[in-house]
């Protein structure tokens, strides 16, 4: 697992004589690009855009940048130790996989292939509230490895506890709480597709699963 890098790196390698024509991407132009050849626009953008002209997106891209590695060199790297130690738990890398919801739009697994693939790499998996699918099936697949979940706070008291209650019983270590989406975005692209991934019923495997808010509804969704 230490030296996952350089295995990924010499299997590409060994195919010299005979490359694989279907072969993945390597860089992350090219996985954009591809994604843009795959997906329709309302996904495409959904994913790739931002709020409002894109500022603080591209500002926070910019500033990224400025972080770069430092070089320890005549140093001995046969035996490195890239865990981490965090709430008590040790971690194989300082990786986790951030929330990302809606992830059906991209891909018909979705959640759950995200979630199998952190759980064999040993890399904590954050599960959004807006998954398209609840965070009972995510932690059914991944079993004991290491899980969080991320909170939309909700103005109704009575769904976030019951968020709390599910994401607890269903084994996640802790709760990440998010703040800042007190109501929806101005999202140029979306505007301009006419895309609301919501509405079309994704994204919501967490809301449509909970009986605190399923009872607020006058009508349940078809």
């Amino acid at each position: 697992m230490r030296n996952i890098g350089n295995q990924i790196q010499y299997q590409i390698y060994m195919t010299m004589q005979n490359p694989d024509p279907n072969r993945l991407p390597v860089t992350y132009e090219e996985w954009e690009k591809l994604a843009r050849e795959k997906l329709q626009d309302g996904p495409f953008y959904y994913i790739a855009g931002g709020a409002g002209g894109e500022q603080t997106m591209q500002s926070n891209l910019k500033a990224f940048t400025h972080w770069q590695l430092m070089p320890r060199m005549l140093n001995n790297v046969d035996d490195r130790d890239l865990s981490i130690e965090l709430f008590g738990k040790t971690y194989p890398y300082p990786v986790f996989h951030a929330p990302i919801g809606v992830q059906s739009i991209i891909h018909p697994d979705g959640e759950i292939a995200s979630a199998k693939a952190c759980a064999e790499l040993g890399i904590p998996y954050i599960a959004s509230s807006a998954a398209s699918v609840s965070m009972e099936k995510i932690a059914e697949v991944m079993g004991d490895a290491p899980k969080w979940f991320q909170l939309y706070w909700s103005r109704d008291p009575d769904i976030a506890a019951s968020f709390f209650k599910r994401a607890e019983a269903s084994g996640y270590s802790a709760i990440v709480v998010t703040l800042d989406t007190p109501m929806m975005a101005c999202r140029e692209y979306d505007l301009k597709n006419i895309y609301l991934s919501f509405l079309a019923g994704e994204g919501v495997g967490n809301y449509f699963s909970d009986p605190a808010f399923c009872a607020k509804l006058e009508k349940f969704p078809i």
